[in-house]
């Protein structure tokens, strides 16, 4: 995030300032966006397939959305209501709906009601909690918890801009000598709405307002009358925030920073990722992966298993499964020495190597192969040579 977009979204004073709103928008944009490019498979047997189950989640869940706002839709939810995220399947579509009613209960399945679903749409139908997809986080409270927080550092922000705006201003000193006051002071032309004398003078000063330095001056900027023989002095004088003593955003823009740098440690977001830092990238891209995307990726994973698949199946290997590692590219030059070692001990194959590198896969038997190198014996074969394993296993 520059400066210009964190300039951007600054309200001017006077105004509510939407910052904890922004944060945490930006914590659900980094989120969903990184989800958006997991890769979400589909398992018979222990064996990758690519039915309908797989297309809705890496394409097209229903007629009106694809697999990016599902997801986007279903972080957003998470995050800001209280219960959670939840999907219906209608006609064998994945819908999310936008509000509904859950009734907890502790012996019996939770009840889910009042559902409205995009465009408004109401639907009377009761559902049970085998029934729907039910996506939660841990702490369903931390919205709660930020706007709390920001409560203190809204007032903190407000006077940064009252500060910067009070600093920027033009303020200038009409002085008024006695001679105009003699010469139009004295002259009455008529009354105010409240019946008060208006002279000659009064009618040039308030002309001069409104049309001579209206051009010249915004609102924040302000001319004070001075009769001669009067002076202003200031008593506390506010100094700048940079050497040269110039009031500049600085100051707003650390307060605001605060306010996401909350935000994002809410979700063990890493700061670099909010701001963009560059250094350490890709420390912090994995940081990133593993502490703040894997624990949605890891709640979708375990609601669609016990709801859609349930024990049965996921035992004996027919499952659903997100895999996070895709969301990170790597370059193949950084991935060669290691991808040659995970394809000669068996770990990956060919086409799952690819993958990594965001390529096509290979569409031949041989590439979902795994290979062994010869060199390399079993465990339990006590250092005898001729036990190998086979060029081919799978």
């Amino acid at each position: 995030m520059s400066r210009k977009e964190l300039e951007a979204v600054m309200s001017q004073s006077g105004k509510n300032i939407q910052a904890m709103e922004f944060a945490l928008q930006m914590c659900i944009d980094k989120i969903s966006n990184a989800l958006s490019l997991a890769s979400y498979e589909t398992y018979d047997n222990g064996k990758q397939i690519f039915g309908t189950m797989w297309w809705q989640f890496n394409y097209e869940p229903n007629q009106n959305n694809s697999q990016n706002s599902l997801i986007a839709g279903i972080v957003r939810e998470m995050v800001k209501n209280d219960d959670g995220a939840l999907v219906i399947q209608k006609n064998n579509e994945f819908i999310l709906a936008e509000s509904f009613t859950v009734v907890y209960r502790a012996y019996k399945p939770n009840i889910y009601k009042n559902i409205v679903l995009a465009g408004g749409l109401a639907i009377h139908e009761v559902f049970l909690e085998e029934d729907v997809l039910h996506y939660t986080i841990n702490d369903s409270k931390i919205k709660h918890y930020l706007d709390v927080l920001y409560g203190e550092y809204e007032q903190l922000i407000s006077g940064a801009i009252r500060n910067y705006n009070r600093g920027n201003a033009l303020k200038l000193g009409l002085k008024i000598g006695t001679l105009f006051d003699q010469q139009f002071g004295k002259k009455m032309v008529g009354q105010d709405e409240e019946g008060n004398d208006v002279s000659e003078a009064d009618v040039i000063l308030d002309e001069m307002y409104e049309n001579r330095f209206s051009a010249v001056l915004s609102d924040k900027d302000s001319i004070t009358p001075i009769e001669e023989g009067l002076e202003f002095s200031n008593l506390v004088s506010t100094a700048g925030n940079t050497k040269s003593g110039a009031v500049t955003t600085r100051d707003i823009y650390d307060t605001f920073l605060d306010v996401i740098h909350f935000a994002a440690d809410s979700f063990s977001i890493p700061r670099g990722i909010m701001t963009g830092d560059v250094a350490d990238a890709e420390a912090i891209r994995e940081n990133f992966v593993n502490f703040a995307v894997r624990p949605f990726a890891d709640a979708i994973e375990t609601e669609n298993n016990r709801k859609l698949y349930g024990i049965a199946n996921v035992a004996k290997g027919t499952k659903f499964k997100i895999q996070t590692n895709t969301i990170l590219i790597y370059s193949a030059e950084k991935f060669a020495s290691a991808a040659e070692a995970l394809f000669r001990i068996g770990g990956y194959n060919p086409n799952e190597i690819r993958s990594k590198l965001g390529e096509e896969r290979i569409k031949e038997p041989w590439a979902d192969e795994y290979y062994v190198s010869l060199n390399y014996a079993r465990a339990d074969s006590a250092g005898n040579a001729s036990q190998t394993t086979d060029s081919n296993s799978s």
